[in-house]
């Protein structure tokens, strides 16, 4: 039998071995069972290919984390360093850094994103959506299911005006733009910009009311 080194430093046929090896061996069945981290060579470098099926439900730490593709988690994600990624990334659950997190791909986010620190772009940022031009009624409340701009206008001479509300409340009573025309030659146009939060409620109400437009935030 050729000589056989073993994880334990210690070389087979080696008698003295014996105990060791029927520790780590199963021979009736092959299996290799009760080796422990210190029984591992710190140079074995084991390729993460070899952990089958993955690392299960426990939490993996790391003081950093660089990714050359792309990146999908089902559950949260906590980073307490610096993490580089180098394609996409994708979550489905939470993402609390308190790190830098830099990201040269894309970043897609299903659910909400609440920070607390500053925010630096260096490069175009897209915070509107499509815009709505929906057959929005004169004095009707709605619900904004995202932060919204509301721009309406009426027009009629000599004159118009048109106010928006928008508060908590289902029929919002709080003003929070006016305007009026009172244009004896011309055709009195009275035009507001708007802004309303989320999970509030808006209305316009124009004395001559044209149309209404809605552009999305986020």
């Amino acid at each position: 039998m050729a000589d056989v080194s073993i994880i334990r430093g210690k070389t087979l046929p080696d008698s003295g071995i014996k105990n060791d090896l029927h520790e780590l061996i199963d021979l009736a069945t092959g299996t290799v069972s009760n080796i422990v981290n210190t029984d591992i060579k710190s140079s074995a470098a084991i390729a993460g290919s070899k952990i089958s099926p993955n690392f299960g439900s426990q939490d993996v730490v790391c003081a950093k984390v660089t990714a050359s593709d792309d990146v999908s988690c089902a559950e949260n994600v906590a980073i307490s360093g610096t993490t580089d990624l180098g394609s996409q990334l994708t979550l489905t659950g939470a993402l609390d850094v308190t790190g830098n997190v830099d990201v040269t791909g894309d970043v897609d986010l299903t659910g909400d994103v609440d920070i607390t620190g500053d925010v630096t772009i260096d490069g175009n940022c897209a915070i509107f959506g499509a815009w709505d031009n929906s057959s929005w009624s004169n004095n009707t409340a709605y619900l904004a299911s995202t932060d919204l701009l509301v721009c309406a206008y009426a027009s009629g001479a000599p004159n118009s005006s048109m106010i928006g509300y928008t508060d908590e409340n289902s029929s919002p009573t709080t003003i929070r733009c006016y305007n009026t025309n009172d244009d004896q030659n011309g055709t009195g146009r009275a035009c507001i910009t708007m802004p309303v939060k989320k999970g509030h409620y808006w209305k316009v109400n124009g004395s001559t009311f044209v149309a209404c437009n809605v552009l999305p935030i986020g």
